[in-house]
């Protein structure tokens, strides 16, 4: 319960603080949006699909469920990402 408590509080400081969501995507602590995208692919192909834009498609429908809540990545440099 601590757990939750902190990643609830750091993904809200997120909005703030966009070094914050770097972090919290670079140690993998928020992945929910990375595995949707992968099931949406692995879905899409299992039953030919056409799936254009899974990040978008995937932020897409995690702001239709959490209201827009969590932090999204931002955009890097494609030399910054790692």
């Amino acid at each position: 319960m601590e757990r939750e408590a902190i990643l609830r509080l750091m993904t809200r400081e997120a909005i703030l603080f966009p070094e914050i969501s770097d972090y919290l995507y670079e140690t993998k602590a928020v992945r929910s949006r990375e595995l949707l995208m992968e099931w949406l692919l692995k879905t899409a192909e299992v039953y030919g699909l056409l799936l254009e834009d899974a990040e978008v498609l995937a932020g897409l429908l995690m702001d239709v469920v959490f209201g827009a809540l969590l932090p999204h990545r931002r955009e890097l440099e494609v030399k910054d990402r790692k």
